[in-house]
């Protein structure tokens, strides 16, 4: 039997509103497809804001621990542009000798939670400090031939020899306990860029004033006080890739470079020189408030008297001696801080 259909136009449309509805159907299949997959994009888009705001977190928690390695907080929130984040900073409770911080970064519904432990050095947390970390018995302070007194704590990786300096604060030495093993390195690169004068090696400085300086020399540096009214730095610092000597019998008088909206910068430092001084003959003559620093070398003065602290792999003082230990004069940046890392994980 054959059928025969007369209206066509009555299965056009019928065959036009099914091949409608299956593309509808694709169409909202897709959309939806479409939003959801935008909507993943967006929380996963969220979720790694909310990671970088956590580790900006944990930047944030080390930066305040290098300036103070004490401070701890059970709940510390700080807003940033896309989020926000909460830091607690406790005493790790497996091994108290080590910080752990726990950092919750947020953005929009996402939240994302980073952990670390760590010990960091301690900072300048001494009026005298000896540290060479490669041949601890060669850390040594000598005062033994000196006189004077420290305001503030004194270590040596070596022997610390004090002969007739008394210290306000506590002696500690590596023969008799552990040596301090994450020295603080200063960073060389930061002054050379910063400098407002670079000099070359072999400079000597012998200007009776000099003001709003930080000063750079490719290599050693002479520092002449035998002129009639020695030689005064008034926010100046100066930084040596070689060796600091500083001769004549006049004064030299050192208040330290304030870098413009970050703080201060050490008085006198090298990386791998030494710093002495000669000829002067009462500790007056050598006055300086700020930090003296050099990370591989010796320091060794007959006289000194400072504000602020010495660090150096050994030091030498042979006459008389005066440090008063000062907080506000320790630099806050151009200094690479001892930080050992035991463990990173996400905490889910």
């Amino acid at each position: 039997m054959k059928i025969t259909i007369k209206n066509n136009k009555g299965f056009a449309l019928l065959l036009t509103l099914i091949v409608m509805m299956i593309l509808f159907i694709f169409g909202a299949a897709y959309l939806t497809s479409m939003i959801s997959e935008t909507g993943i994009a967006r929380n996963q888009e969220k979720s790694e804001l909310a990671f970088f705001i956590a580790e900006s977190g944990l930047e944030r928690a080390i930066r305040l621990l290098v300036e103070d390695n004490t401070w701890r907080t059970a709940a510390l929130t700080e807003n940033m542009t896309d989020g926000f984040y909460e830091l607690e900073v406790v005493d790790d409770p497996v091994d108290p000798e080590k910080i752990r911080i726990t950092s919750t970064g947020y953005a929009g519904p996402a939240s994302r939670t980073t952990r670390i432990t760590l010990i960091i050095t301690s900072g300048f947390s001494y009026a005298l400090f000896s540290a060479d970390t490669t041949d601890p018995v060669v850390a040594d302070i000598d005062c033994s031939t000196a006189s004077g007194s420290v305001s503030g704590d004194v270590h040596a990786n070596g022997t610390a020899l004090m002969g007739g300096v008394s210290i306000s604060g506590e002696l500690t030495q590596g023969e008799l306990g552990d040596p301090i093993l994450s020295m603080i390195e200063i960073d060389m690169s930061f002054h050379r860029a910063n400098a407002t004068v670079i000099y070359p090696g072999g400079t000597v400085i012998n200007a009776q004033r000099i003001q709003n300086q930080l000063i750079y020399v490719e290599g050693d540096v002479t520092i002449d006080c035998s002129g009639n009214k020695g030689v005064t730095f008034v926010q100046t610092s100066l930084i040596a890739e070689g060796d600091i000597n500083i001769i004549g019998g006049n004064t030299l008088k050192i208040d330290e470079y304030n870098y413009p909206g970050q703080g201060k910068v050490v008085s006198l430092a090298t990386k791998t020189g030494n710093i002495t001084s000669t000829d002067a003959s009462k500790i007056q003559e050598r006055d300086i408030k700020g930090l003296l620093f050099s990370e591989q070398g010796t320091i060794d003065f007959d006289y000194l008297k400072i504000d602020a602290a010495v660090y150096a792999n050994n030091m030498v003082f042979r006459y008389a001696l005066d440090v008063d230990y000062k907080v506000k004069r320790f630099p806050t940046i151009g200094f690479v801080f001892g930080t050992q890392f035991f463990k990173w994980e996400e905490v889910f």
